[in-house]
């Protein structure tokens, strides 16, 4: 395994970052702040076992990424430019987008007016390929408000938060509200929201074939006309 340090300086590489065929090779970054930037694809040659990325301002992937094992990204902004469905694992592991600030906003699906520096926009989430365990987003106990619009999924879902809101599309679009649907999967929708939950008026909430919706808050408030 490679374990890449800076003290506030930012990490940039340029090109591809492949494993060694054979072995089990994984990358850590510990940006300690500072920005961490791939310019290209990250295992596209031969999968990393796994990929960590800790305290980075912002994390940047260029390209793909084939993981065989867990990806996790603890960082103040991600921005991912891949094709689509190719940031995926290769051996069913998890995927965790964390905020560095257990506090700070999150957007999925390009919300109207949104404005949180932790966001995942419609292209972005389309780069996520299928075969992840899981896909955790948020810190697990901590503040966040989230706010979804139009945001699709491919495997099990976790959101965690204080507050987390299901708004009504501002357009026409293909998804409307939230899903994990994908062919057969029985994918699950899995919301802690400390304090409420709000499902925007036809923003549907849609878990895969025989998937389950669990929800926890002190609050929810769901919409008569969604599903």
């Amino acid at each position: 395994d490679i374990t890449l340090t800076r003290n506030g300086g930012n990490i940039i590489i340029t090109g591809r970052v492949n494993s060694t065929a054979g072995e089990d090779f994984g990358l850590t970054f510990n940006a300690g702040g500072g920005n961490v930037t791939i310019g290209g694809a990250i295992g596209d040659v031969t999968p990393l076992e796994f990929l960590q990325v800790n305290d980075a301002g912002e994390f940047v992937l260029g390209g793909g990424a084939r993981i065989e094992n867990d990806t996790e990204i603890n960082a103040d902004r991600v921005a991912i430019t891949a094709p689509q469905g190719s940031v995926v694992t290769t051996g069913g592991g998890q995927l965790r987008l964390l905020p560095n600030d257990s506090s700070v906003s999150i957007d999925l699906g390009s919300p109207a007016n949104g404005s949180a520096a932790f966001s995942l926009d419609d292209a972005e989430l389309a780069m996520l390929g299928d075969g992840f365990s899981l896909i955790r987003i948020g810190q697990t106990g901590a503040t966040h408000e989230l706010n979804i619009e139009s945001a699709r999924f491919l495997d099990d879902l976790e959101l965690n938060g204080a507050s987390v809101n299901l708004l009504a599309s501002s357009v026409a679009q293909a998804v409307n509200g939230l899903s994990v649907v994908n062919g057969q999967d029985d994918n699950d929708i899995t919301i802690n929201a400390q304090t409420s939950f709000t499902q925007g008026r036809r923003a549907g909430l849609v878990a895969g074939r025989n998937g389950n919706i669990t929800i926890t808050a002190d609050e929810i408030a769901l919409d008569s006309k969604s599903r």
